[in-house]
Order: structure tokens, then sequence, then C-alpha cells
């Protein structure tokens, strides 16, 4: 038996497994429902380009009357280059539960997929005040000059998501150094 996969011997470890394999199914078919939408969610700029944080208009003040195709194309190129992370966010979820749906827990791609996982979510802690900054002078861009504006955010669920993105990388290491244990214990056995 590789050291990585859930021995199934017991009831209380068949019980375990069937969690998993369970919890691993739901979250894949959240992330199959889920995919739809969120490539479609941009277009919502589209239509209501006041709608969505992205965008500053609530730190502006504007609203959506005041905005033309220009801006609301660039607007719309800006929620689609921030949905990269989310998609490197699913994907690397997808193959994490892939793993554990399959009782891998400390594979190596499990480890890998966690990993990669937090990185892209530390990634996109960067990328979200930036894209916000940039959506606002691309929201203001078309107005007359000393009306063009530059938001600047950082707030608390910024931060939140900094402390996961180093949770998550925390417990990849966690995960790759119980994987060595239990792949050294195994060779003394």
């Amino acid at each position: 038996m590789h050291p990585t996969t859930i021995p199934i011997t017991t009831p209380h470890e068949q019980a375990l497994a069937g969690r998993l394999r369970g919890l691993s199914r739901l979250v894949r078919g959240l992330l199959l429902v889920g995919l739809p939408l969120l490539l479609l969610s941009p277009l919502w700029v589209w239509w209501h380009p006041g709608a969505l944080p992205l965008d500053g208009s609530d730190s502006l003040g504007l609203g959506d009357a005041s905005l033309g195709a220009p801006a609301r194309l660039r607007l719309l190129g800006l929620a689609y280059l921030g949905l990269v992370f989310a998609l490197g966010m699913a994907w690397q979820l997808w193959c994490l539960f892939g793993e554990y749906g399959q009782g891998r827990l400390f594979s190596d791609r499990a480890v890998q997929s966690l990993r990669r996982l937090g990185a892209w979510l530390l990634a996109d802690w960067v990328a979200g005040p930036v894209l916000h900054a940039v959506a606002s002078v691309a929201r203001t861009w078309d107005n007359p000059p000393g009306q063009r504006m530059l938001a600047l955010s950082f707030g608390s669920n910024d931060y939140q998501q900094l402390v996961f993105a180093l949770l998550v990388l925390a417990l990849a290491r966690v995960m790759q150094e119980a994987a060595r244990v239990a792949a050294e214990n195994e060779g003394f056995v």
C-alpha cells in the first residue's frame, strides 16, 4: 500500500473514505456548476457597470448612466483579466479534491495542488487592489481632464484573503512534511 492512500480496513476508515469521496464529489460538482457562472459573470459589467466593486463606483460615487461603450469594454476586459486568478484557483481545487476523492491525502499531486492554490490566492490578493485601481481609471478615462480618478483601497477582506492564502501555504508545507514522514516510516516496516 502506498503511504499517501487511506487504508480501508476498519469501519471507521471506511466511513472516512466515504465522507471524503462525498466531499470530493460535492466540491467538484460545485466547481462544475460555478464555472459557467464565473465565466459569464463579467458580462454583468456590460449591462450594469456600477454593480461590481471592481469598477470602483462605490468609492467614486459614479452612476451607470455616465459610462459609454469604450469604458464598459475596458471594464469587461479587466473583469475577464481578474478571472484568471479564479480559474487558477478552481483548477487547483479540482485537482486537490480529485486526489482526496481517491483517498490520496498526502500524494505529491495533492500537496502540489494545495501549494499552488495558496500561490493563486496570494497572487489574487496582490492583483485585487491593482485591478481595482486600474478599473477606476478605466471607468473615468473618458471624463474631461480634472474629472478622471484613481481609487486606491485596501480593506479587511484583503487582509483576510492574505491570512487565508498564507494559511493554505502553511498547510501545504505541513502536508508535505507529513507525506515525507509517512514515506520514511513506510521504509522502516
